[in-house]
């Protein structure tokens, strides 16, 4: 009885609900909704919801119509505003109040450098900074164009000097300078001067030049500056430079050819001289000049009391001439240092040719110097005589195409030296000793001299016992 109960229940239900699907769906057909079917959206604005059909305004719900419905699209962040003017338009709205200024955010990256401005008005100079560091030196630049000549400044003049030059000086005659020295010297007994000779050649034949006391004589190089002459006819030993005590001649070439027509029987370099240095000296007698008789000297040592030399180069040249040679003669005292000596006699039958011929000089030392002798037997490299006086040769070499040295009665030491001859390297009539050297030749020895050798040999380094 229940189960017949709730059926019955049921199908008045299903029917129910088929009847009511049916009614909405007549109700909900086109234009059959009418205004009287719709409450009123607001209820208070009086509009007749009952007259005509269709939706009336009161049954729109507020806010209910958007932009989009009436075809109006408006931006993002604007809405749509009516006025009388111009209808419905989209509008941003009116700005409000600005709100409180929020915090700093950080700052942004720098942007690019924007383009320079226009330039402002130079300012006020500032003081000045302090000086920078020092900037390495630059580059040399390229040599600029050759100005032109500048005048000639002056000419400058030491006092106690008096310049010899072929412009530009005070003489150009060294002959007349030396004529003249108490002009630029005049107090020559208590004041050193000197002589200056610039480059060139002088020739002075037929003058000499004398020297002073305390008056030097200085040219400008041996191979630069150059006096060249000779005596005129009856000067009895036609000299170029007569020297004397306290005086020096440097740095120059001394030469004498000879002058036509004047007496070159005897012919000199210098006469009388003290000191030398850094000096050369050329005596070469003319072709057919002279005769047996007649002297060609270097150097002829007659008042002077020593003579002192060093780097000084000689040559005395008589192979033309019938004269007798000698490279240095006379009995000063003399101190011989990187002598280089050349002597050349004459083959014609003149007798004697002399490197040194050390007359009775009370010393002669030589050292670190080379003596040639040639053309004559009658040659001595060295010719020492003299009871009192005394020789020394050192680091020497001394050759003759006669005797090497000949010590004629005085006091000889020779060390670590070489002596020859072509007739014998040495010939002893006195006292003489000999050690480290070399002998190039027979030893000569008078009975009654003394001869001591130590570590001496000759040509071939064969060991050589002294007689």
């Amino acid at each position: 009885m229940k189960r017949r109960k709730i059926s019955i229940v049921l199908a008045v239900l299903f029917l129910y609900s088929v009847f009511a699907v049916a009614a909405i769906s007549a109700t909900l057909s086109n234009d059959n909704v009418l205004s009287v079917n719709l409450k009123e959206a607001d209820g208070t604005s009086g509009q007749n919801t009952n007259s005509g059909s269709g939706v009336k305004t009161d049954h729109i719900q507020n806010g209910a119509v958007t932009a989009s419905k009436l075809g109006i699209v408006c931006p993002d962040g604007q809405y749509l505003k009516y006025t009388v003017g111009s209808g419905w338009a989209c509008n941003a709205g009116t700005a409000g109040p600005a709100g409180p200024v929020g915090p700093l955010g950080p700052i942004g990256l720098t942007g690019p450098q924007g383009p320079t401005g226009t330039q402002g008005p130079i300012g006020l100079t500032g003081p000045q900074g302090p000086a920078g560091v020092q900037g390495s030196t630059g580059l040399t630049g390229p040599q600029g164009p050759e100005g032109q000549q500048g005048p000639a400044g002056p000419v400058p003049h030491y006092a106690n000097v008096a310049v010899v030059a072929k412009s530009g000086g005070d003489y150009t005659d060294p002959a007349a300078a030396m004529r003249e020295w108490y002009l630029w010297c005049p107090d020559n007994l208590n004041n050193h001067c000197l002589l200056k000779i610039m480059p060139g050649v002088y020739d002075i034949r037929g003058s000499v030049i004398w020297m002073e006391h305390n008056i030097d004589i200085e040219g400008s190089g041996e191979n630069v500056t150059k006096i060249s002459g000779g005596s005129p006819a009856g000067w009895d030993r036609n000299q170029v430079i007569a020297g004397c005590t306290d005086t020096e001649l440097r740095s120059l070439t001394i030469e004498n050819y000879g002058i036509p027509g004047g007496l070159d029987c005897t012919m000199s370099g210098i006469v009388d001289a003290a000191k030398l240095r850094n000096v050369t000296i050329n005596v070469v007698p003319a072709a057919g000049g002279g005769g047996p008789g007649c002297w060609s000297y270097g150097i002829m040592q007659i008042n002077v009391p020593s003579l002192e030399m060093t780097n000084v180069k000689m040559l005395v040249d008589s192979s033309a001439s019938p004269t007798q040679a000698a490279g240095i003669w006379g009995g000063s005292t003399m101190d011989l240092n990187n002598l280089s000596l050349d002597v050349i006699g004459n083959l014609g039958g003149v007798p004697y040719a002399y490197g040194v011929a050390s007359r009775y000089s009370p010393s002669t030392k030589i050292r670190n110097s080379a003596i040639n002798v040639t053309g004559t037997p009658g040659s001595l490299g060295l010719w020492l005589s003299g009871l009192t006086a005394t020789a020394t040769i050192s680091d020497s070499t001394i050759n003759s195409a006669g005797w090497g040295v000949d010590t004629s009665g005085c006091t000889t030491k020779i060390d670590h030296s070489s002596v020859s001859g072509e007739r014998g390297s040495i010939s002893v009539y006195g006292n003489s000793f000999a050690a480290y050297s070399k002998f190039g030749g027979a030893i000569g020895k008078d009975p009654s001299s003394t001869m001591k050798c130590i570590g001496v040999y000759n040509d071939q380094y064969d060991a050589v016992t002294c007689p």
